[in-house]
């Protein structure tokens, strides 16, 4: 029998501030609603990420990360620019039909940047 792999309790609460954020936005959500939404107590959050600002800087890092790994894989599909250039709005108009909450998260992460050093640095 195969046991299903556990996911730690720091993933947990990165997964749901990913839902939270991308659903409601930075600005609208507590670590109250993330905790609710990992199914964890706020101390466990804290003990985590220390902070909201702490908690947002490793989705922008998970998501980065994730994201642009996705996007190198669909741009190497493409050999000439313009084939590039296909892929890459492939990419985006397939993004946004399938999961539009990370169109929010990433539009909420660039202002944030514009405003702020702390995001601004993760984001690059």
């Amino acid at each position: 029998m195969y046991k299903k792999k556990e996911i730690g309790q720091s993933e947990k609460i990165l997964n749901a501030a990913v839902l939270c954020i991308s659903t409601k936005g930075y600005a609208s959500v507590s670590l109250r609603d993330i905790a609710d939404e990992a199914g964890v107590v706020l101390s466990q959050v804290n003990y985590y990420y220390k902070n909201k600002e702490g908690l947002f800087i490793e989705v922008i890092r998970a998501l980065a990360q994730r994201y642009l790994q996705e996007l190198e894989n669909k741009l190497s599909q493409g050999k000439s620019e313009e084939e590039k250039t296909a892929c890459l709005i492939e990419f985006f108009q397939d993004t946004l039909l399938k999961n539009p909450g990370l169109f929010k998260l990433l539009f909420d992460v660039t202002s944030m940047a514009l405003w702020s050093d702390t995001f601004r640095e993760p984001l690059r």
